[in-house]
């Protein structure tokens, strides 16, 4: 039976305890207002994306330690969740545009029926994470077949889990050290996905910067007398540039290797 990502509700709600930090500093932390906050404890499933990115970052804890497979989570100290230094994690609408455009066999209006949504209300929701349920997020990510990592960016460092890590100390060995091994193998490709994910990224916004500042000193660069205008020529190679570089990033062996 395949295993579903869900939010941890036990870490989410023992926050509290896990850092030693009442309501009231946690709120002042990730900049959530109170009436906000205790409708989010009151009510975890009704988080919204932004919503747990702003407690992730605020309180400096990975964004990957608030999901889970396990039924029964763990729940440690401090020294398991806090990173130091901790990155930013970021929600990236432009990646997932481009995953469901290049790796799903879903179309908009199949899972939006499957959610009981317009087509329309679906993409809307998921470009605008402002008010994006958490749980629509994930099954959205589930029905097209992408995974949400590629879409919520977590730069740190992945962790075990508390309770996958004591499993493994049960089995027998060699099966141990498969698992390690595989899992390594697994995060390596995870955080290379996001890199050329965020390198496409960079390249889309580094064009448009190019354009904007060729449009805006068009007439201070172009040289009298030639038959074509500088600016275009210089346009037309720095896009030769991006293009060899995207192509250079667009390795269909690494974007479509499945999980392990």
């Amino acid at each position: 039976m395949k295993r579903l990502l869900r939010l941890n509700i036990a870490l989410l709600s023992a926050l509290g305890r896990v850092l030693d930090m009442t309501n009231t500093e946690l709120m002042e932390a990730t900049g959530i207002k109170n009436a906000t906050w205790y409708r989010i404890m009151g009510n975890p499933n009704e988080i919204t994306v932004q919503q747990l990115i702003s407690i992730a970052n605020g309180l400096s804890i990975p964004v990957r330690r608030f999901f889970s497979y396990d039924d029964s989570d763990v729940v440690g100290g401090k020294g398991g969740y806090v990173e130091n230094p901790y990155k930013p994690c970021t929600y990236y609408s432009e990646n997932l545009l481009n995953l469901i455009n290049t790796q799903s066999t879903s179309t908009w209006q199949d899972v939006a029926s499957k959610l009981g949504l317009s087509r329309s209300n679906l993409r809307n929701s998921l470009l605008s994470v402002t008010r994006l349920p958490l749980g629509r997020f994930l099954k959205a990510c589930d029905l097209f077949g992408i995974d949400p990592f590629c879409v919520i960016v977590d730069p740190n460092p992945l962790r075990v889990n508390p309770r996958e890590q004591e499993n493994a100390l049960t089995t027998a060995p060699e099966a141990s050290a498969l698992q390690s091994y595989l899992a390594t193998i697994q995060n390596e490709l995870t955080d290379l996905r996001t890199e050329i994910l965020m390198a496409r990224h960079d390249i889309v916004r580094v064009e448009k910067k190019i354009d904007m500042i060729i449009d805006a000193h068009y007439e201070d660069i172009v040289a009298p007398g030639d038959e074509k205008p500088t600016a275009e020529l210089t346009k037309q190679t720095v896009k030769e540039i991006l293009s060899r570089a995207d192509k250079q990033l667009s390795n269909d062996e690494v974007l479509s290797l499945p999980a392990l």
